[in-house]
């Protein structure tokens, strides 16, 4: 009963902040859509998407491996310090990202193609990676502790400090709304993650766990998830650079203005599933493969309902939402919302298997469903957009999670025959 009662106050909280960042991104691209030019705002688009780039490989290196492998420590004592030391390699990664592009930033300025870099937007994106990196691992860590509720206050704090840096750049007519935004995101990150911190107080704790060897541990099944998440970054993203290539960057606005409508299913399955990892992967802990099974089975059909249902309310209020919100400019953004409907649908299917496999430490597996999906969708985005303009590329997106969803699932039950098969070799190696 304690086990039920926590998994629903952590999906509580899980889905109260996703639904603070949901309405944070979607007031943060309504304000870029309305104070930005339309090349501005696609711009801001693959920067954010550069961003989640190294988030999902910060992820993969440190916190899913930390969320799967806390559980393994002995004592909480021993949880916590392993996490501290994560925490210290994760600033090290970091530090030598922004680095490795601070360089490339200055030595870029010698060739001729250096008049079409937006440099302030440039260096925006690479101030703003220590503190999105640190927000990112307190919320993890919050989700492992069963403490949703500091992950929302972590959130809260940093969406308040990002939306009044926004609100100063716009109020002093500061121009170029889409640095601001980036600059915003990172500062308010770095306040939020410095108050998590001192809150969590895992920087007191007695070093019993070195940097080293913790990254060593997490390395065995960090460097699938890294590949995987390599991967699965290319595939959601590849959208973005053929259409900004293809397209321009105002055509990717016009594509990315419609998701922005169905942003909150995106931010609702990623909560939700942050908050459920980690109970799947106690539950794994201590044997209970049955049950992680349920869980996840009651997620997937929950998400698939909650999609289903807002998709029809958007499709049904289209032309209201879209004047409403997005405003004159991107009108024709509406033609676009059942293409996206049907990636996100795909897309809640496809994490509530993924993370069912993260919670079973089948990284390997995962990597190879992503590499076949991912070929795929590279291999048909530039014909899909050829023949079917911005809607193509979100059709070669819905594709790719079609595909990388019946690869998880095929490798999930291959994994589960392969368990099943070593568990009755086991029983029957003891009886003789």
């Amino acid at each position: 009963m304690r086990l039920v009662a926590g998994t629903h106050g952590q999906a509580f909280f899980g889905l109260a902040d996703q639904a603070l960042i949901s309405f944070g991104n979607l007031a943060i691209g309504m304000a870029l859509i309305r104070l930005s030019s339309k090349e501005d705002y696609g711009l801001y688009i693959i920067g954010f998407g550069l961003l989640n780039l190294v988030t999902s490989i910060n992820s993969a290196l440190f916190t899913v491996p930390m969320t799967v492998m806390a559980h393994n420590q002995k004592t909480q004592a021993d949880q916590r310090s392993y996490c501290m030391a994560l925490l210290r390699s994760q600033v090290i990664f970091g530090a030598t990202i922004c680095l490795l592009i601070a360089t490339a930033i200055y030595k870029s300025t010698d060739f001729s193609f250096s008049k079409s870099i937006d440099y302030p937007f440039a260096i925006a994106l690479t101030i703003a990676i220590p503190g999105i990196l640190l927000q990112d691992f307190f919320r993890r860590y919050h989700y492992l502790e069963f403490k949703a509720y500091r992950a929302f206050a972590v959130d809260a704090l940093a969406l308040t400090a990002t939306l009044l840096i926004l609100a100063f750049a716009a109020i002093t007519d500061k121009g170029d709304m889409h640095v601001w935004a980036i600059i915003g995101t990172g500062l308010a990150g770095a306040l939020s993650g410095s108050a998590a911190l001192a809150w969590s107080g895992i920087h007191r704790e007695p070093i019993h766990y070195g940097t080293r060897k913790a990254f060593l541990e997490c390395w065995t099944q960090g460097r699938w998830a890294l590949t995987g998440a390599t991967i699965n970054w290319t595939q959601g993203q590849s959208y973005a650079f053929f259409l900004s290539w293809l397209g321009g960057l105002a055509g990717l606005a016009e594509a990315n203005a419609a998701r922005l409508l169905l942003a909150p299913l995106g931010l609702l399955t990623t909560g939700l599933s942050s908050a459920m990892m980690p109970r799947l992967a106690k539950l794994r802990s201590e044997g209970r493969l049955q049950e992680m099974e349920t869980q996840s089975l009651y997620f997937l059909f929950s998400m698939a309902f909650v999609t289903i249902g807002y998709s029809a309310t958007a499709w049904t209020w289209r032309d209201t939402l879209t004047t409403a919100m997005l405003g004159e400019k991107y009108t024709n953004a509406s033609l676009f919302i059942l293409a996206w409907a049907s990636v996100s649908l795909l897309t809640s299917v496809r994490i509530s298997i993924s993370i069912l496999m993260q919670a079973s430490v089948e990284f390997k597996r995962i990597t190879f469903a992503n590499f076949w999906s991912t070929l795929t969708v590279l291999s048909i985005t530039g014909a899909y957009i050829h023949f079917y303009g911005i809607l193509g590329s979100i059709y070669a997106l819905a594709a790719g999670e079609l595909i990388m969803t019946l690869f998880l699932w095929r490798a999930f039950e291959y994994a589960k025959t392969s368990r099943s098969m070593h568990h009755s070799k086991i029983n029957q190696n003891s009886m003789n």
